[in-house]
Order: C-alpha cells, then sequence, then structure tokens
C-alpha cells in the first residue's frame, strides 16, 4: 500500500511540464528544498556506511559522463542525491525522493541537454557536487545545505540566460524573416 501513496503525484507533473518551460524552474525550485534538507541532515546524521555510499554514487556520475549519455549521466546524477536522502535518515524525504524519481531523472536529463550547450558549465557543476559531497561528508549540515543551494542557483541562473539568449535570437530571426518581405 504505502509504495502507491505517491504514485500518482508524477503524471500530473509530467503533464505538466510538457506544456510549459517555465515548470522546469518550479522543478528545480522543488530540489531546492528537498535537496537542500538532504544534504543538511545527512551531514547532520549520516554513518560511515551512508558516506561511502554517497561518494561510491558520486564516483558513477564521473563514469556516467565518460558514456555521454545524458539518460545515464541523470540517472547517475539522481542516485548521488537519492544516496544523500537515505543518509538524511529522514523516510518522508527519502520517499518522497523515490516516488518522484521519474521526473527528477527527467528534470535532470533536460537540464544537462541544455546545459551542453555550453561546455564549460560542467566543470563548474562538478565542483559543486563535489564541495557538497565534502561538507555533507565532513558533517557539517550548515554548509551541506549552503552547497546545495548554490549548486542548484547555479543551474538555475546558467538555464534562464540560456533561455533568455535563446528568446532574443528567436525574436532576432523573425524580425529578419519580417524584413526579407
Amino acid at each position: 500500500v504505502s509504495k502507491n501513496i505517491l504514485a500518482g503525484l508524477e503524471d500530473p507533473l509530467f503533464a505538466l511540464m510538457a506544456q510549459s518551460n517555465e515548470s522546469q524552474f518550479d522543478l528545480l525550485e522543488f530540489r531546492h528544498g528537498i535537496e537542500g534538507m538532504s544534504a543538511y541532515y545527512a551531514a547532520m546524521r549520516g554513518t560511515d556506511a551512508d558516506f561511502l555510499e554517497i561518494k561510491a554514487k558520486h564516483d558513477d556520475i564521473g563514469n556516467a559522463q565518460l558514456e555521454n549519455d545524458y539518460r545515464q549521466e541523470a540517472q547517475a546524477i539522481f542516485d548521488f542525491y537519492l544516496a544523500i536522502c537515505g543518509a538524511s535518515h529522514n523516510i518522508i524525504i527519502l520517499h518522497l525522493a523515490r516516488s518522484m524519481s521519474s521526473l527528477l531523472i527527467e528534470n535532470i536529463e533536460r537540464n544537462l541537454t541544455i546545459l551542453a550547450k555550453r561546455p564549460d558549465i560542467f566543470s563548474q557543476m562538478a565542483d559543486y557536487r563535489k564541495r557538497l559531497l565534502n561538507a555533507i561528508v565532513s558533517g557539517q549540515p550548515q554548509k551541506a545545505w549552503g552547497a546545495s543551494h548554490r549548486h542548484l542557483a547555479f543551474i538555475e541562473e546558467v538555464l534562464l540566460k540560456t533561455s533568455q539568449e535563446n528568446s532574443r535570437m528567436q525574436r532576432s530571426m523573425r524580425r529578419m524573416q519580417r524584413s526579407e518581405y
């Protein structure tokens, strides 16, 4: 019974995301809350076994990047965050993250696809994740929370700039097309 509590949660959210680019940013805001809390509590409550799992999942991201497959990389990133959720030892956070897994993986993959237009960004994102990992493993809850927020804020900022640049280019193209007539 408990596995089905939030089973239908994804369907309306997937439909919403398909209809609006703005919902992509809504999901990023949601991730700020969930991932920030998870990081905070993982740093506070995590065990050595939890930290080993988080480190292993972090390493898996680098391995997935070698495959040059954004879906695989998105899955690895999600698994890293899920390990952090597990280390928080808060079953509600863990269950919520698991129940939204396909939606979150889709969000991460979509972000990676957009960010791929800016290859310099990937090393910066890796640095942010490394800082997050170090804050959690060193048992610094406030620092972990901050690292999580800085990482997601960075992604959001780059996505917004990319969206604005695309919008400007589209307007320019429309103007050029109109002037041809």
